[in-house]
């Protein structure tokens, strides 16, 4: 069997010298900040669409905290293509902290038992798109 192609080029050649976890990571977690803005502008759409009450806006940040860090393991994987698992949860540490540091910030947040259930959904997913990243054909 043939070597496979990368799908990124020279990235992938980058990422694989001394420092290429932390270019993975690192790249990969600009995706997944991408990934997140992007995913609440279309939260935003269709809310401007049709009334709903302040109960959604909770889960609906969960999820798009989720669905961020695991489109950022995902890339980390894809980059990497190996330790998807550790590189995934990288991801998510780093995409929580970053969230974590601007509602402190921003809105003045409190930490609570959300902050814990976000941390480790965050986590999760960033692994679970690691995993798919690193068995990606």
């Amino acid at each position: 069997m043939g070597r496979k192609k990368s799908r990124f080029g020279g990235l992938l050649r980058r990422a694989k010298g001394k420092n290429g976890g932390l270019f993975c990571v690192a790249a990969a977690s600009a995706v997944g900040i991408g990934a997140m803005l992007v995913l609440m502008l279309l939260f935003a759409g269709v809310l401007s669409q049709i009334p709903a009450p302040l109960s959604v806006f909770r889960p609906a940040g969960l999820v798009i905290g989720a669905l961020g860090s695991a489109a950022s393991g995902l890339v980390c994987a894809l980059l990497s293509r190996e330790k998807g698992f550790f590189y995934g949860l990288a991801c998510g540490a780093i995409l929580f902290v970053i969230l974590l540091v601007v509602s402190l910030l921003a809105w003045n947040q409190k930490l609570g038992s959300y902050t814990l259930v976000k941390f480790f959904t965050m986590l999760l997913a960033g692994a679970v798109g690691g995993c798919f990243g690193v068995n990606a054909r």
